[in-house]
């Protein structure tokens, strides 16, 4: 499980709404105030929103005064994104809403039960996880980092069964058992069924001859059937013919209603045209007079054209100015800014010069007191090679005495290297330029071509007047003109209107001519129906036979299907039954108290001794940081009584460069390291855990770290970040406050509540 994203909503005390982008945060201390919201953060809202759990009744998790609490959490598994809300509110007698959902690129996808104990059973299905595993695997909170170490040590190892969750291979085993019992039950009654089926199966082959009878019997129906269908057609396609003769006749008579109408029409369409070629002679005689006045108005037009051009150069030339004007400011404005901008740069130059050569006289200076660890280290003076070999603090000091001469020769070329001369000769040529002086120049030019443009508004606006009425004399010669271009035609549209309305005149006399008188379409229709009733009569009753005779085929059908499926599920049985034999074979080797793999001394057993050496490594690596290298411990599983037998135990021990003691004998100190080393890595173990990783660890509080182990600590946490893709430190200690890359920074408003403010270093 890593973490994405947190959201909290009148929770504890953070009042409103809070959102917390978790996957960009790799390791963080949070900081602030008892009581400003670090811990709600950290661990109880995560908690709350997985598993429902609270440190008070269900409506404490609701902020004073609220009346509804809220938080989401978004969290990965793998390629999966998920996100669980759950809501808490006071009214009535209080209720949850719980929700689960999976995140995908076409949207979410609802997993919810159908009540909140199915939906809460899903998460932790998903999770592979409770709220316990989860609480030891990500955790580390005051009162319960040393529940381990502080154990006694034949208690350990039922302290690491319970990590472990061990009784789960015990339920397996009742489980293993029980559903032994279901499968033998199952396959009783499967063989019962299965000689029920093999009895009903040996009936198929009588079912299939009488099959066989009773087809030959539809074939002759179905073959009278056909030659009665053909009477029935013959008879339908005379009364189809007949129904087309009828329907012609009636045709040819509305076509000459029809003809008789057009004739009609066409001699109104003739006369409407007559009266179209008069109308557009009288209007061509109107063409002079409008021409003449065209002519006058266009010479007004061309004059006012002439003197807009004239005042639209003028305008263009002052524009032109403006614009000039505003370059020759922008240009001033240009120059200044670079000459700023180049005096900024020089005291950047010179400010980072002085700043670089400081750190490197620091650095230096470190190095220096480094090294000169190698002439106080004892290891060294004595010619105790292992020791100091393996001594992470005498590696340090020699590679810093290495890197000694290369730093002295880099702070010497450094202090050589000014390049802001050549920038402060720069600007001493860029503060004698005269800027913008070629546009002055220009803007002069603009100005007398301005002022030599001649313009008279007074005879313009005389020119514009007379010009005023050229477009109505353009469009009423335009419209006489198209009047005259019509009139050809209007005189061709008048004869040939003539000529249609005479040929629908002769239509009309031929077709009254054609047509003689109608038939009695009714009693030939009738005679057709007769026979065709008589037809639909014997197919009817055809029909219904072979209908019958299909009906016994089909219930004969079903009973043959029936024992061939019946003989098939006998084998399907058979088989399923072979594999129950081995499955309860299986379940017996699995589920047996005494000796089987669910037994105490199978699986569970072997998962202890694998677990001991794997948490003994995971928190040595951890200790070994927190220690300097000087404390290890070690995971004995087995101890020998004073009769010389072995028993089983846990003990718990840790060697440092004195003598190899008992835990309990450790001072404040040294217990608070070896504690978090395990709490780490039993987190690390349990991580490791196939379908239960967490990549998500949480110190809150960390007692009894001087300020060697409080460096030793930030140290560890940084290795620890390869294993956990989000680390939140929860501490008072100023010195841890600055040490770790980001900081989540909580205060408190008596008003607003709890805020949180994210800072990077």
């Amino acid at each position: 499980m890593k973490p994405r994203r947190l959201l909290l909503e009148n929770v504890h005390s953070f009042r409103g709404l809070h959102s917390l982008d978790l996957s960009q945060i790799a390791c963080a201390v949070l900081s602030g105030g008892n009581g400003n919201g670090k811990s709600t953060l950290a661990s109880d809202a995560p908690l709350y929103c997985l598993f429902g759990e609270t440190r008070g009744d269900a409506n404490s998790i609701i902020s004073d005064g609220e009346l509804v609490g809220r938080v989401e959490f978004e969290f990965s598994l793998g390629d999966e994104v998920f996100l669980v809300s759950r809501q808490r509110s006071r009214k009535g007698n209080g209720s949850t809403v719980l929700s689960f959902q999976r995140l995908t690129a076409a949207g979410p996808e609802v997993l919810d039960g159908k009540t909140i104990v199915e939906t809460q059973k899903r998460i932790e299905q998903t999770l592979h996880m409770t709220a316990d595993l989860l609480r030891m695997t990500a955790f580390s909170i005051q009162g319960n980092a040393a529940a381990f170490s502080r154990a006694k040590p034949a208690d350990r190892k039922q302290v690491l069964g319970d990590i472990l969750d061990l009784g789960a291979w015990e339920r397996r085993a009742d489980a293993a058992r029980q559903m032994g019992r279901d499968l033998q039950a199952r396959r009783d009654d499967q063989e019962s069924i299965r000689a029920r089926l093999y009895t009903q199966g040996l009936t198929a082959t009588a079912l299939e001859s009488e099959l066989g009878l009773l087809g030959g019997h539809i074939d002759c129906l179905q073959g009278s059937l056909l030659s009665c269908e053909s009477d029935l057609a013959a008879a339908q396609a005379e009364r189809e013919r007949l129904i087309g003769e009828q329907a012609a006749d009636k045709a040819a008579r509305a076509g000459l209603v029809e003809a008789d109408r057009q004739s009609g029409a066409a001699a109104k369409a003739r006369a409407v045209i007559a009266e179209r070629v008069s109308s557009i002679a009288k209007v061509i005689t109107f063409r002079a007079g409008t021409l003449s006045d065209l002519k006058a108005a266009e010479a007004a037009a061309s004059e006012a054209a002439e003197m807009e051009a004239a005042r639209q150069e003028r305008e263009r030339l002052a524009g032109e100015g403006r614009t000039l004007g505003e370059q020759i400011k922008a240009a001033k404005a240009e120059h200044g800014a670079a000459v700023q901008k180049l005096e900024s740069e020089i005291d950047g130059a010179q400010t980072r010069y002085t700043l670089g050569l400081g750190s490197r006289r620091d650095g230096i200076t470190r190095l220096k007191k480094q090294a000169a660890l190698l002439d106080k280290a004892n290891c060294v003076a004595t010619g105790a090679t292992g020791l100091a070999e393996g001594c992470a603090l005498i590696a340090d000091a020699r590679e810093a005495r290495a890197a000694l001469p290369a730093a002295e020769a880099e702070i010497d070329r450094f202090a050589n290297d000014m390049p802001w001369l050549d920038d402060m000769d720069r600007l001493a040529k860029l503060r004698a330029q005269a800027p913008a002086s070629d546009l002055i120049a220009q803007r002069e030019a603009l100005k007398a071509r301005h002022d030599a443009i001649a313009y008279d508004s007074a005879l313009w606006g005389a020119a514009s007047q007379k010009a005023a009425g050229l477009q109505k004399l353009q469009a009423d010669l335009a419209r006489i003109d198209a009047q005259a271009a019509l009139l050809p035609q209007a005189r061709a549209d008048l004869q040939t209107a003539q000529a249609e309305a005479d040929r629908l005149a002769e239509k009309v006399k031929q077709l009254t001519a054609a047509l003689g008188p109608e038939r009695d379409w009714a009693a030939e229709l009738g005679a057709v129906d007769k026979q065709a009733a008589a037809a639909r009569a014997e197919q009817s009753r055809l029909r219904s036979e072979i209908e019958a005779a299909q009906s016994a085929r089909g219930r004969l059908a079903e009973q043959l299907a029936g024992a061939q499926a019946a003989a098939e599920e006998a084998t399907r049985l058979a088989s399923e039954i072979a594999e129950a034999d081995r499955r309860l074979n299986l379940l017996r080797i699995l589920g047996n108290p005494r000796d089987g793999a669910f037994s105490k001394g199978g699986i569970p057993a072997l998962l202890i001794e694998r677990a001991v050496p794997e948490l003994e490594a995971a928190a040595n690596e951890v200790l070994e940081t927190l220690s300097d290298g000087r404390m290890y411990l070690t995971l004995r599983t087995q101890k020998e009584t004073s009769g010389k037998a072995l028993s089983e135990t846990l003990e718990l021990m840790v060697a440092d460069e004195r003598s190899e003691r008992e835990y309990s004998t450790l001072s404040g100190g040294e217990a608070t390291r070896v504690d978090l080393a395990i709490r780490c890595g039993l987190s690390l173990l349990l991580s490791r855990r196939a379908g239960a990783r967490v990549e998500l660890l949480v110190l809150d509080e960390p007692p009894g770290l001087d300020e060697r182990g409080q460096d030793d600590l930030v140290e560890c946490l940084g290795r620890l970040s390869k294993h956990f893709a989000t680390i939140l430190l929860v501490t008072h200690i100023d010195r841890l406050r600055e040490s770790l890359p980001t900081r989540l920074v909580f205060t408190k408003d008596p008003a607003t509540g709890s805020q949180v403010e994210v800072m990077y270093q």
